[in-house]
């Protein structure tokens, strides 16, 4: 599957499908996933088109919500395409190797699919995200993954406090921690976690799992075969108030690039660089094919 056969909001919802399933412990990635994830997709051309056409959506989203809940549940499992999706994605012809691009806690759901597809990877980029054992999580992260019950209250309590105001306590908390988003993006951060209680409970339950001792046990395997089989490059901001630049280094490729004065979420804020990073990739893999 090449990532850049689609547009940049059809690779947005393809990576959204893959975090809303390990989210919500699905083993596969369906094509509900995808839908939901097109349906709610903010400024996407599908919601659009369905507004033009007077389709109520609600009706939709609700379901998919039921199809979604009664998905099995496998905790600690990785989460792969469906064969499901599959058919769907090959319908458009998405069927050739592709440039993954991983961040955020995308790059514990991309490095597990990636190092069990490497015959469909044709190269990966990696940019401030975390797929590392022993990492010393930040401290809204450790109080979102307690599992104890005072923890699983006051971690409840804090998602509902975010949204207070229309999310003004959640932005306030967030441009602080992330300088680099514009007006325009933290009210999108805010519409689709802060003011959604599906992101924010889903959330909640990755946290709690992904904190467990031993989540990540095999990811340095993982990312040593996709290193090997694949060309592979980092993109990474120096002002990470999350994920300390020193991380850059710990996926292991030789080519790692990092951005001044960029912060955590560089798919945003640093566009052509990392269109720079995936052409790159491309070239190396042609390169490296002759």
């Amino acid at each position: 599957m090449r990532m850049d056969q689609f547009t940049v909001k059809a690779q947005e919802a393809i990576a959204a499908a893959q975090t809303a399933a390990e989210r919500a412990d699905h083993p596969e990635v369906m094509p509900e996933h995808l839908l939901q994830a097109l349906v709610t997709q903010e400024g996407g051309v599908v919601p659009a088109a369905l507004a033009k056409m007077g389709v109520n959506t609600n009706a939709i989203l609700q379901d998919t919500e039921k199809a979604l809940g009664a998905l099995p549940h496998t905790q600690g499992a990785a989460t792969h395409v469906s064969p499901r999706l599959d058919a769907v994605l090959k319908s458009v012809a998405a069927t050739d190797p592709t440039i993954l691009v991983v961040h955020d806690t995308g790059g514990m759901v991309g490095t597990a699919w990636a190092a069990a597809n490497l015959g469909r990877l044709r190269g990966m980029v990696v940019t401030n995200t975390v797929a590392t054992e022993g990492f010393p999580w930040f401290a809204v992260a450790r109080q979102w993954g307690d599992t104890s019950l005072l923890g699983r209250l006051r971690s409840t309590l804090g998602m509902a406090a975010l949204g207070i105001g229309n999310g003004a306590l959640f932005k306030r908390i967030f441009s602080a921690r992330c300088p680099q988003l514009d007006a325009e993006q933290l009210q999108r951060f805010a519409t689709s976690f802060a003011l959604n209680r599906t992101a924010k409970k889903v959330t909640l339950r990755q946290f709690r799992q992904i904190l467990q001792p031993g989540f990540f046990d095999g990811f340095t395997a993982m990312r040593e075969r996709i290193v090997e089989a694949v060309p592979c490059r980092t993109l990474w901001g120096d002002q990470d108030s999350f994920i300390p630049v020193q991380y850059a280094q710990q996926f292991g490729g030789r080519n790692v690039t990092i951005l001044p004065d960029a912060g955590h979420w560089v798919a945003l804020t640093a566009t052509d660089a990392l269109a720079a990073e995936v052409n790159a990739v491309a070239v190396e893999r042609r390169e490296t094919s002759v």
